[in-house]
């Protein structure tokens, strides 16, 4: 004999199967929201990030900086001049040596510069040593270009020779 359950039980019972189902629901409702705040955490760091540059801390011309900001650090003068200083090392470039100079070329001046008196053409004895200075260029490169020509001497008009004969054959 089969027992009916009570009306009271069948209600409950429907009851916590909508319930269980509709915190499925939530529970993945919850895991969409939260990967959605951990994106937007991301992107409100970058966001803070961008606002806090202006001129002082990035490669940002003065007239870029947001209305507000702070104005540009203005840095005091060491009383140094630009350029090396006194007692560094001096890094020049080296001359080549002599033996590697493919072409020489003496320049006399046609006149003094003060007395405007003309100059002779050549070295004199007491004359100081030149000033040297040297200038090194790349030759023009030129591409070359060969033309590969299959003749069929001997064979009539109507037969071809094709190029992978030629390479058969050595001849390319």
């Amino acid at each position: 004999m089969e027992t009916l359950p009570c009306p009271g039980c069948v209600k409950r019972d429907r009851r916590v199967a909508e319930l269980e189902a509709r915190n499925a629901e939530l529970d993945a409702k919850v895991a969409l929201l939260e990967r959605q705040l951990v994106d937007l955490q991301r992107r409100f760091v970058e966001l803070e990030r961008r606002l806090k540059t202006n001129a002082s801390n990035t490669s940002l011309p003065p007239s870029a900086n947001p209305v507000g900001s702070p104005p540009p650090v203005k840095k005091k003068k060491s009383g140094r001049k630009r350029g090396g200083q006194p007692g560094h090392q001096a890094h020049l470039r080296q001359a080549f040596p002599e033996t590697k100079v493919t072409k020489v070329e003496d320049l006399y001046p046609d006149q003094c510069s003060e007395s405007q008196a003309l100059l002779p053409k050549e070295a004199v004895p007491n004359d100081p040593p030149p000033i040297k200075f040297q200038r090194a260029e790349l030759p023009k490169i030129i591409a070359e270009v060969t033309e590969y020509r299959g003749h069929a001497p001997g064979q009539s008009h109507e037969e071809f020779v094709t190029a992978e004969e030629l390479l058969g054959r050595g001849l390319i």
